[in-house]
């Protein structure tokens, strides 16, 4: 970061606890900032960078890495452990497989990457999933609904749990169904919130009108309460998110019942055209502009208080 010479304002570094400030030109004319080398210093306070130039910070051994950071884009902020809660789920999609996902993701080495960035993590296993196999499908337009339901609520009471406890759920799973989970355990906690969905389809659909009657169609939906009242539960408010904090981007293909409704919502919609336009950067940003809020707590200054759900395939 290039230093100006009139120097930095004191106001800035006294919000830096814990870290000594080391002014003057370097070699590299960059602002080394130095962090306070006793080991709960790393347990209490992290640094995040919010500038896309700013040098790799290694949180795994701050004691031999010089911190070189954009100061006007600097915030310290306590750390949050990560609550991992698997959802082995795939009732929700007309192909079977995708309840690997968590299984997947943790062989992948999970709890090095989060450990990586300085949070502990917690692995709090997986909630009990059912199996086609041994379910009753019910319903055509609307597919294991009661079992999916069943596995949602356990999901969503961890998450109330984690959240309760200060810790940051993070929900494992390929089934887009376990959003419904994810979701109204945060509403259950904090009220309803708002979503970035980061998918190429809009999840919008009801038992009404889902060409398939797969669930995981109609997880955004659902968590609107607009699915009607097979989505309702003790474990979660209906809706769990406000129609006016809604962001979706990357979609690439809508039902004609989705498209329906997004007109009649304040959602902001981002195709793969748009970001192919724009760029993903700046299409994030505008979308989490848009559901910014009150309603849970921002827990960093490279986040907003909304909860983020992504796909792995379209």
């Amino acid at each position: 970061m290039e230093v100006d010479d009139e120097g930095v304002g004191t106001e800035l570094l006294d919000s830096l606890d814990r870290v000594e400030a080391v002014l003057g030109r370097t070699d590299d004319s960059q602002l080394a900032l130095t962090f306070d080398q006793r080991s709960e210093a790393l347990q209490e306070q992290a640094v995040v960078v919010r500038e896309e130039d700013a040098d790799p910070v290694a949180f795994a051994d701050p004691g031999r890495h010089p911190w070189k950071l954009a100061l006007p884009a600097v915030s310290v902020q306590p750390h949050q452990a990560v609550a991992v809660i698997g959802a082995p789920l795939d009732l929700g999609a007309g192909r079977r497989g995708v309840d690997m996902g968590p299984s997947a993701i943790r062989y992948a080495g999970l709890d090095d990457r989060i450990r990586g960035l300085g949070r502990a993590c917690e692995d709090w296993g997986n909630v009990e999933a059912p199996v086609a196999e041994a379910t009753e499908m019910g319903p055509e337009n609307a597919r294991f609904l009661p079992q999916i339901v069943g596995t949602c609520e356990r999901v969503a009471r961890l998450v109330t749990t984690a959240v309760t406890d200060g810790s940051l759920p993070l929900v494992l799973g390929g089934d887009h169904s376990v959003a419904i989970g994810t979701l109204g355990g945060l509403a259950q906690a904090h009220g309803p919130g708002g979503v970035l969905w980061i998918d190429a389809h809009g999840d919008l659909n009801t038992p009404a009108t889902s060409p398939s009657g797969n669930v995981h169609g109609m997880a955004l939906a659902a968590a609107l309460g607009l699915a009607g009242d097979g989505f309702a539960s003790e474990a979660w408010p209906l809706p769990s998110v406000e129609r006016g904090r809604v962001a979706l981007v990357g979609v690439r293909s809508l039902d004609e019942g989705e498209r329906a409704l997004l007109r009649e919502l304040g959602a902001r919609v981002f195709t793969m055209s748009d970001v192919d336009r724009m760029g993903v950067e700046p299409a994030i940003r505008e979308a989490l502009a848009h559901v910014e809020g009150r309603a849970w707590e921002r827990r960093s200054a490279a986040a907003s208080p909304t909860a983020r759900r992504t796909s792995p395939s379209s």
